[in-house]
């Protein structure tokens, strides 16, 4: 086996892990929730250019946030625009957002479209979800499904030494390899081929479990779904 085939391969299987590693298996989002309005405990008040917007999220109550901003994530990992302000990181992008309430809840927002977050109460809560709304000057409804995010970083970091190590084994095998049978400065024969053939098999080995342990426990998301209906278009039960 030449050197440069032996690059080549151990190139290839490491820029294939890093893809499937790196990339997050999607999942079909829940259903969109029904149209229920919900009763909130506290009566708001918009002020001027203001919408009132009643949300309500299925699966319990689930902390909402305003979305005020998004940057992409750099790659000595700082994000563009990053401050004091409360972020989350969300794939390759931090999301910016201002602490709204606990669902069921009414808040008044500024008119327009408006991104909202949805995430879970405990700290160790994979829920979360995003969601627009069109705040205007009738009250605003919104229903939430939120989805997940499972990161599974800890297995990918495994899958990514276990890689490593393996693509190591194979570059030092396949050299071993392609240098073959020489000899030594005192004219004593040298075989470097069984060593270098039973280093590319354990790094073959290593690398192709970390390959599979990668792919299998890749990051999985699963997006939210959102109803928003407007006041007038609300359905209440007959008394």
């Amino acid at each position: 086996m030449k050197k440069s085939n032996t690059l080549r391969y151990v190139a290839g299987f490491m820029a294939w892990v890093l893809l499937q590693g790196c990339t997050a298996r999607y999942l079909p989002a829940p259903v969109a929730p029904p149209r229920q309005v919900v009763e909130t405990p506290v009566e708001v008040s918009p002020g001027p250019n203001e919408g009132v917007v009643v949300i309500d999220a299925e699966g319990g109550p689930a902390q909402v946030e305003w979305v005020t901003e998004r940057s992409m994530v750099t790659g000595n990992g700082r994000a563009f625009n990053a401050g004091s302000r409360p972020a989350v990181p969300v794939g390759n992008q931090v999301v910016y957002g201002r602490p709204l309430c606990v669902t069921p809840c009414a808040v008044a927002l500024p008119r327009g479209p408006r991104e909202l977050r949805f995430s879970g109460q405990e700290p160790e809560s994979n829920r979360q979800g995003f969601g627009w709304v069109t705040v205007g000057a009738e009250t605003t409804y919104v229903r939430h499904a939120p989805g997940f995010r499972d990161s599974r970083e800890g297995s990918f970091l495994v899958a990514l030494l276990m890689s490593s190590v393996g693509a190591m084994g194979l570059l030092m095998g396949g050299v071993l390899a392609a240098v073959g049978e020489t000899t030594t400065d005192r004219g004593e024969p040298v075989d470097f081929r069984p060593a270098g053939l039973v280093t590319l098999g354990v790094g073959g080995l290593l690398t192709t479990v970390g390959i599979t342990l990668g792919v299998l426990r890749r990051p999985v998301v699963q997006p939210g779904s959102t109803t928003t209906w407007r006041a007038q278009s609300v359905e209440r039960p007959a008394q």
